[in-house]
C-alpha cells in the first residue's frame, strides 16, 4: 500500500532506558512492571503506559539485540514483571528461553500481531552462514530449537522497521495493559492513539519520500536496490517497494560466502550506489566490499538498541526512522 506525504513530525522525548532496562517514571507500588525484549517494544510500552508502568528493557542500550544473554539482575526483574512483550521465532534465543520458563507472568509474542515476511531474500539464504558440513561432527540430538544459536526461524524478525507494524504492536500493548490494569484502560487507549498518530506520520513520510507514487508502477527513485550491512531492513524495503540487498544475514555474526561477496562486487562495479552500514553492527565484509568498490557509504539506525547517548540526546524510534528515510531517499536519488 502506498500513501501520500505528511511531512511534519511530533518529537517526543522518552524517559531514559538504562543499561539494566528500567524506564520508570513512577515509584508507585501500583505501577505495572513490564519487561520488553528490546528497544522498539520498550518505547511502545513506555508511550502507552506512561506514569503507570515501569519498563524493563532486556536488551541493554547500545547492544545488538540478536544474541543477548540476560544477567542475573535482568532475570530477577523479568520474574518480578506483571507482563513481558517479546519477539518469538527464536529471534533472541536466550531471552525467549527465559520467558517460556516463566510462571505467573503474562507473556505476549508481538509477532502474533503482524504479518511476517520470509527470511529468505532471493538466493541469499543459500549463500549465507554456516554450511551443514561445518556442524557434521557435532551432536545436536538433545538440543531444543530455541537453544540452537544458528536457528533463527523461518521469518525475518525486524518487523518494527515498518511503522505499520509498530502501530499493530501498539494496539496489542494497549489491549494487554488494559486487561492487567482496567482502571487505566482509558489512559492507555489515549496514549496509544497519540503514539499511533506519530507512527502514521512516519509511515506517510516513508511512502511519500521513497515509495511508488499513487497510480504509477515505477518507483520514484533512480535506484530501487537498498544495500545494507545485514538483513535488517526487509520490512522497510518491502513497504517502500525497494529491493533489499544485504551483505550479511539475519544475524550479523553469521559469515557470508566469498562467492556471494564476489557476485555482489561484480554486480556493483562501476555503479553509483551507496552501501549502508548500520549503527551497533561492525561488518568487516561490508567494509571490504565498500573499500574495494570505492563507493559511497552511509549509516542507518536499526533502532533495536539505541545507545545511552542516543537516548540522552532525545533520539526515539520516531526521530531515528525519519532520519533513516531521508538518508535512503538521498542515496537512492528519490524524487
Amino acid at each position: 500500500m502506498k500513501l501520500r506525504l505528511l511531512t511534519a513530525a511530533l518529537f517526543v522525548s522518552l524517559p531514559a532506558l538504562t543499561a539494566c532496562g528500567n524506564a520508570s517514571s513512577t515509584s508507585s507500588d501500583d505501577a505495572l512492571v513490564v519487561s520488553a525484549a528490546l528497544y522498539p517494544i520498550a518505547e511502545i510500552v513506555q508511550r502507552v503506559g506512561g506514569d503507570t508502568v515501569e519498563v524493563v528493557n532486556l536488551t541493554p542500550p547500545g547492544t545488538d539485540a540478536h544474541d543477548v544473554e540476560l544477567t542475573a539482575k535482568q532475570m530477577q526483574k523479568l520474574e518480578e514483571s506483571d507482563a513481558v512483550f517479546f519477539f518469538g521465532d527464536n529471534f533472541q534465543p536466550g531471552t525467549q528461553k527465559a520467558i517460556t520458563a516463566l510462571s505467573g507472568v503474562t507473556s505476549v509474542d508481538l509477532f502474533d500481531s503482524v504479518e511476517l515476511l520470509d527470511a529468505a531474500i532471493g538466493e541469499f539464504k543459500a549463500e549465507e552462514g554456516h554450511s551443514e558440513d561445518e556442524h557434521a561432527d557435532e551432536d545436536h540430538a538433545d538440543e531444543k530449537p530455541v537453544e540452537d544459536e544458528h536457528n533463527h526461524g523461518e521469518h525475518d524478525p525486524h518487523v518494527w522497521l515498518d511503522p505499520a507494524n509498530m502501530i499493530a504492536m501498539t494496539k496489542a500493548v494497549v489491549s494487554t495493559l488494559s486487561t492487567l490494569q482496567p482502571e487505566s484502560a482509558s489512559a492507555f487507549a489515549d496514549n496509544g492513539e497519540t503514539y499511533i498518530a506519530e507512527l502514521t506520520e512516519v509511515g506517510e513520510l516513508l511512502d511519500a519520500e521513497i515509495g511508488i507514487p499513487d497510480g504509477k508502477t515505477a518507483s520514484r527513485c533512480d535506484d530501487v536496490n537498498l544495500y545494507t550491512a545485514h538483513q535488517g531492513f526487509t520490512y522497510l524495503a518491502h513497504r517502500a517497494g525497494l529491493t533489499l540487498v544485504p551483505i550479511g544475514g539475519i544475524n550479523p555474526d553469521e559469515q557470508v560466502s566469498a562467492q556471494y561477496l564476489e557476485s555482489l562486487a561484480t554486480d556493483l562495479k562501476g555503479k553509483d550506489v551507496t552501501i549502508f552500514y548500520e549503527s551497533l553492527i561492525t561488518s568487516s565484509a561490508t567494509k571490504a566490499l565498500a573499500d574495494s568498490l570505492n563507493v559511497t557509504t552511509d549509516v542507518l539506525n536499526g533502532v533495536e538498541g539505541l545507545s545511552n547517548e542516543d537516548i540522552a540526546n532525545g533520539i526515539t524510534y520516531i526521530s531515528a526512522q525519519r532520519d533513516n528515510i531521508q538518508r535512503i531517499a538521498k542515496a537512492l536519488r528519490c524524487s
